[in-house]
């Protein structure tokens, strides 16, 4: 007997698939800055190298997720994702910052104050699209990008008189701005699971409608 051959996926079920491997990496990268964040509060008279040294692991560690997941999805998954581009260039700087830290130590304050307004700008993006898709946790990613942007504008000012001053409120936001995002993830899901139930019922009423009327 020949055997079955495997059918394609669906574009919907494609679709799905990639949708969850987004959402697992951004929880992966929040749970990372997450982690970054509670090493700077619980040591912020640490050597900025030490830092510097865990910020290049997970860059790797994230560079290398993202080039296994690359070949381990169907192709129509990975197209346009970019996720071994993207591997590639995490896996490469987060190597340079183990090899060479000093470059990244005295500016690193700077660099994670650059994340934050960056961060803030992705959810004033997010927010946009949730309106345009009349979402309700739009309002929830508004308020999030302004207070990220102001306070990665305040961290470039520093007005702190001591380094690890700086450092303790540097990881406070991250840690902040980390489980804002876990927030908003878990919220959106939970919105396009009643998103998809609704459409889902709408259909069998139609299909429903049709069977009576033939």
């Amino acid at each position: 007997m020949n055997q079955e051959q495997k059918k394609p996926d669906s574009p919907a079920a494609d679709m799905t698939k990639r949708v969850k491997n987004v959402k697992l990496e951004i929880i992966l990268l929040n749970v990372a800055v997450l982690l970054v964040g509670v090493i700077m509060v619980a040591f912020p008279d640490a050597s900025a190298e030490i830092i510097c040294r865990v910020l290049g692991i997970m860059l790797c560690a994230a560079g290398v997720y993202l080039m296994v997941s690359y070949f381990v999805r169907s192709k129509l998954v990975v197209l346009g994702s970019f996720a071994l581009v993207q591997g590639v260039v995490l896996a490469g700087l987060g190597a340079y910052i183990l090899i060479k830290p000093q470059f990244l130590v005295a500016i690193i304050t700077v660099v994670l104050a650059i994340v934050l307004i960056a961060g803030g700008a992705m959810k004033l993006q997010y927010a946009m699209d949730f309106l345009r898709l009349k979402l309700s946790g739009w309002w929830f990613e508004l308020i999030g990008a302004v207070c990220m942007i102001v306070l990665g504008v305040v961290a470039i000012a520093n007005p702190f008189a001591a380094a690890a001053t700086l450092m303790i409120y540097l990881g406070v936001c991250l840690i902040v701005d980390a489980i804002w995002d876990l927030v908003s993830i878990t919220v959106l899901n939970a919105q396009l699971k009643t998103l998809r139930k609704d459409a889902s019922a709408v259909l069998n009423e139609v299909a429903s409608d049709d069977t009576v009327v033939g």
